[in-house]
């Protein structure tokens, strides 16, 4: 099952995974890339079906002053369980602004 101590089981294959690999998981990462990879809606429906709501999309290489509403509501509206985006292709550096801009496009769902 999916219980490492009473905590959460996040798997990271940073592309669609196995419809199996989610028994084990609450939570896994069906895309990892750059955001100008990112296709919305054509790379949701790459993802393993009926999963979305154990869906993390992880999206580096934002610009700081790149506008996330559409996109994370797309996500929302297509039940990703979680989201985030980076500045860098490293995760070392991470924008107030765009911080700004995440918080307020996760909160208007």
């Amino acid at each position: 099952g999916k219980n490492l101590a009473d905590g959460r089981v996040i798997f990271n294959p940073g592309a669609a995974a196995p419809a199996r690999l989610f028994n084990y998981a609450d939570t896994i990462v069906q895309y990892e890339n750059a955001l100008s990879s990112y296709k919305g809606e054509e790379t949701i429906n790459g993802f393993q079906p009926g999963f979305n709501n154990q869906t993390c999309v992880m999206i580096h290489s934002a610009a700081g002053n790149v506008d996330v509403n559409p996109l994370v509501r797309t996500m929302a509206e297509r039940g990703i369980q979680s989201v985030y985006f980076g500045v860098d292709c490293c995760y070392q550096v991470f924008s107030s602004r765009l911080l700004g801009s995440l918080v307020s496009a996760v909160s208007a769902g």
